[in-house]
């Protein structure tokens, strides 16, 4: 991801997964766009989580490491999309063609 201090800096899986594995859902992925931007697809969101504390609790994480923090959409679905082999990533990073 772009870095504050100019370049990119690489982002761990473990700063997203620290924050989604406590979440009271039953599914998500994290979708990096060609612009760095994300998108967090959520099933099955309970107990109240709402998406804004989600988003602060992401974007002060990826500040924390040093990223320029892009924007953070949320996408309420019925089900992760999954890859042709049948697995659903937790992360999917943008790889340009």
């Amino acid at each position: 991801m772009p870095a504050i201090s100019g370049g990119e800096v690489l982002i761990r899986p473990l700063v997203i997964n620290r924050i989604m594995d406590i979440v009271p859902v039953s599914g998500w992925q994290v979708v990096q766009q060609q612009d760095s931007g994300l998108v967090l697809l959520l099933t099955g969101a309970r107990n109240g989580l709402t998406d804004e504390v989600l988003v602060n609790e992401i974007s002060k994480s990826l500040a924390q490491e040093g990223a320029r923090v892009p924007y953070i959409r949320i996408r309420h679905v019925s089900e992760i999309p999954k890859t042709a082999s049948g697995k659903a990533p937790l992360i999917k990073a943008y790889h340009p063609s």
